[in-house]
């Protein structure tokens, strides 16, 4: 894909231009006590300046709050190599399987090994999870919990997968063959990735199908129940928030309904083309 001008997507929160994939920092203050927060609009693979430029921001912070992010034990045994679609029960699995297979192949093929300036969010923040001031503030479990959970991101693929017509399932179908066809020749691309990110963010279908569980509002809730708890308990003169980008529209809403307002906006690139 080459892209002639810059697309915006999830309410302006991620851009992707000829020059790469943007998303935003966002800095607000209260109107009353000053009190700071940055809200931090993440994708889950980029390059590794993009992390560090986070980073850097949230130690900024007396107190973060975060989202688990683990996508490597999410799609864990969906290789490419490894996936036998000869062997699965129906046309619903089918699919499900090869949008796991999908995500598992980014991580291949933007292996840090193969490719140094790549990364997963899930890798670069790991031990930062473990820090005292770093607060879990999902309903989502946390990633270095051992207790199980019922939440099961391939069951409730599928169940939605099960509830599109038949026209809806082959164009899901073939969208992610294609790219899994490419993936295998060596022909998918950084360009390619920006590509399904614009058609995943602005297509009715993918978006329903692929990110209806990661834009329940109950979780931006949560993590605003966890923010006012925090403050009411630790009183911190700054708190960070990192979250997907497709949360931050919702969340800037319930920032600013507390009385937080915008000081500014940092436009930073996650993959650079």
């Amino acid at each position: 894909m080459v892209v002639r001008s810059a697309i915006a997507t999830l309410n302006g929160e991620q851009v992707v231009s000829r020059s790469g994939v943007y998303t935003f920092i966002h800095t607000y203050r209260h109107f009353r006590n000053g009190r700071r927060v940055v809200l931090c609009g993440m994708l889950h693979l980029g390059q590794k300046d993009y992390y560090s430029i986070i980073k850097d921001t949230l130690n900024s912070c007396s107190f973060i709050l975060y989202e688990p992010i683990c996508l490597d034990k999410r799609t864990a045994g969906f290789t490419g190599q490894q996936l036998d679609l000869d062997s699965v029960l129906d046309i619903n699995e089918f699919i499900a399987l090869e949008i796991l297979a999908y995500y598992a192949r980014l991580v291949e093929v933007f292996n840090s090994k193969l490719n140094p300036g790549f990364s997963l969010e899930a890798r670069e923040f790991d031990a930062f999870y473990k820090r005292d001031n770093w607060v879990h503030a999902d309903l989502l479990p946390d990633i270095h919990c051992e207790s199980e959970t019922d939440m099961s991101f391939s069951d409730a693929l599928y169940k939605r997968i099960a509830r599109l017509s038949k026209s809806k399932k082959l164009e899901v179908l073939n969208f992610f063959s294609s790219r899994l066809l490419e993936m295998d020749d060596g022909t998918f691309s950084v360009q390619d990735f920006a590509s399904d990110i614009v058609a995943i963010d602005t297509n009715d279908v993918f978006f329903k199908l692929l990110m209806s569980s990661t834009m329940q509002k109950k979780r931006d809730r949560r993590c605003f129940e966890v923010f006012d708890s925090v403050i009411a308990q630790r009183d911190p003169d700054s708190i960070g928030i990192k979250f997907g980008v497709a949360h931050i529209p919702y969340q800037r809403a319930l920032l600013e309904r507390r009385g937080y307002r915008l000081v500014k906006s940092d436009k930073i690139c996650c993959i650079h083309f």
